[in-house]
């Protein structure tokens, strides 16, 4: 591949200083690391960190220690990790921004911080939350204020998504105890928050008090909520449950009736949840609620319930929003979180990862031959494969697999490529090719609470027409939460309901490409093989092989050693934006 292609690559990877009193002065990265430690790594004061990849099986990944100031962390890519994504602790000063965290207990956690803590145009997606006690639990926010105070603190412009089966969320965004200043409120602008809630007949796998975004949770003051979007958060769109001075402005909120769904807007002293209507209660008064629109249906089928304004005393503005307005799930795009990049073997005579996670594989009995403006790995038959070792940066749901593949010939099942800790059969997924048909197989399991019962695994399997020996063929396979489908050459075949986690072994096995067990071996050039941490939607991949369309154009004998045309797909966007 030209260097030009990995150009988004090098930048997530520089270091850099900033100017300035605050966030940061000098630049600092890390290379891609697992961590094995309950504390995770902790970020030093005065220090931009840009690029960071880092996952964490047994902690938080990130973390400040008390009384840190003037930290900038910046086009990271965090998870997964068993607890937080990053924990911010008694700071100051500190700013997170166009950054993702996937498969975190929380995404961002600011505790007794106190002042000018900035989370800006991050991705967080599929939260869950951690068993303290037999009866409470913690976590499971995108992002989440305990005890802040100060001013210039700010959430904004943040994207959230959890998905049933994949999650075990609270509340998207959740302010605790946290005070602003008359002056400088804490201000949640602009986010957008999608999905919540819990299985049918599974209340325990989350959901009881998961929702989009809690101001005043155990009280609070000076919290200004305004131009949100929140869709099918769980039981509320955007809530005040405490505190005194709160504001909820101009925010757009639709769920249909879910098994979970309870009102839109609340003002709510929940501690107290059976007050009488509009009775003062001491701990929650002086809000202002105006300009919403909320069209939220409940568990029950009604829109009633919508809207609830209850012991908090007068609310400002209450009669200036709107319940009547209709709406949908597109008031937010079909794809809101972008996939991660997490493995990509250009095979130009090497099995380097390029994607920036470094997870090099190994080749045996593999050669490589002309492909345009690069090469191509060529697989002979049993005892040729690329394997990579197992990484915990590969251990994820949802995700894609595309490649460009030229089979010598079709016989019968041959392995194309194994999920890692995982046989791709009872566990982890795979895709062989059977004849003309790809095939695609996964085992997934419902999330539950992690310390409940687990749910039954079951396997899914699609299968799509296309493949042609002796030519190129784009393959792309993904699983979204929801379904599993494939396709060949830009074109989408067979799709099935699928819902859950992945199910990988402990066995600690690395990827494999060529070689499977119980298929025969792939035989013939293979090139391009790429994994994101997310689906793929059907416009990138259709995108991805348009680019490249003359390819499956071009007849070709790989074993003859002919020059190939180098497929160059267009380079994603990661992170966010």
């Amino acid at each position: 591949m030209n260097q030009s292609q990995n150009n988004l690559i090098a930048i997530l990877t520089l270091s850099f200083s900033i100017s300035g009193p605050s966030y940061g002065q000098q630049g600092s990265t890390l290379p891609p690391t697992v961590i094995n430690s309950p504390n995770g790594i902790f970020l030093q004061s005065n220090t931009v960190y840009t690029g960071l990849r880092i996952a964490n099986p047994q902690g938080p990944c990130l973390q400040t220690r008390n009384n840190s100031n003037n930290i900038v962390l910046k086009d990271s890519i965090i998870g997964p990790c068993k607890n937080e994504g990053i924990r911010i602790f008694g700071s100051s000063d500190i700013r997170i921004e166009n950054s993702v965290f996937h498969d975190v207990a929380s995404g961002i956690m600011a505790l007794g911080t106190t002042g000018n803590i900035v989370v800006s145009r991050n991705q967080i997606t599929n939260v869950h939350q951690i068993k303290q006690t037999p009866s409470a639990t913690k976590s499971g926010h995108h992002i989440q204020f305990a005890n802040v105070s100060g001013g210039g603190n700010r959430i904004e412009f943040n994207v959230g998504e959890n998905f049933v089966g994949l999650s075990d969320p609270a509340e998207g965004i959740n302010i605790f105890k946290s005070n602003g200043t008359a002056s400088s409120p804490i201000e949640v602008v602009g986010n957008s928050i999608r999905g919540g809630g819990y299985l049918p007949n599974s209340p325990s796998s989350g959901g009881e008090n998961s929702g989009g975004i809690l101001a005043g949770d155990g009280g609070g003051s000076n919290i200004n909520v305004k131009e949100n979007t929140v869709v099918r958060a769980g039981l509320h769109g955007v809530s005040i449950s405490g505190g005194t001075n709160n504001k909820i402005l101009n925010n757009t909120m639709y769920s249909p009736q879910t098994p979970f769904s309870n009102a839109g807007l609340q003002v709510k002293l929940w501690q107290n949840p059976n007050a009488a209507q509009g009775a003062l209660q001491a701990g929650c008064s002086g809000h202002e609620v105006q300009g919403n629109k909320v069209d939220w249906t409940s568990r029950w089928g009604n829109q009633a319930t919508e809207m609830i304004a209850k012991g908090c005393g007068d609310v400002i503005g209450w009669a200036n929003n709107d319940s009547n307005v209709k709406l949908s799930e597109g008031i937010l795009p079909a794809q809101l979180i972008e996939p991660v990049l997490k493995a990509y073997y250009t095979l130009d005579n090497n099995t380097e990862d390029s994607s920036g996670y470094a997870i090099n594989a190994n080749a045996t009995s593999t050669s490589y031959i002309s492909a345009g403006n690069g090469s191509a790995a060529l697989l002979t038959g049993a005892g040729s494969a690329i394997n990579t070792p197992s990484s915990a940066f590969l251990d994820f749901s949802p995700f894609s697999v595309t490649a460009w593949v030229n089979p010598d010939s079709l016989p019968g099942s041959m392995g194309i490529a194994q999920s890692q800790n995982g046989d791709g059969n009872a566990t982890g997924w795979r895709i062989i090719a059977s004849g003309s048909s790809l095939q695609a197989r996964i085992t997934t399991r419902n999330f539950t609470r992690r310390w409940d019962a687990q749910a039954p695994a079951v396997s899914t399997e699609v299968q799509c027409q296309g493949l042609t020996a002796g030519k190129w063929s784009f393959i792309a396979v993904t699983y979204n939460g929801e379904e599993l489908q494939c396709s060949v050459n830009g074109t989408l075949g067979d799709a099935k309901p699928a819902s859950g986690l992945v199910q990988y072994s402990s066995n600690s096995s690395g990827m494999k490409i060529g070689s499977l067990a119980g298929v025969g071996p792939y035989i013939g050039a293979l090139d391009e093989f790429k994994v994101y941490r997310g689906a793929l939607s059907a416009q990138q991949i259709k995108t991805a092989y348009d680019a490249n369309a003359s390819m499956i154009q071009q007849k070709s004998t790989p074993t003859g050693g002919n020059s190939l045309s180098k497929p160059t797909p267009p380079t994603l966007k990661l992170g966010a934006q």
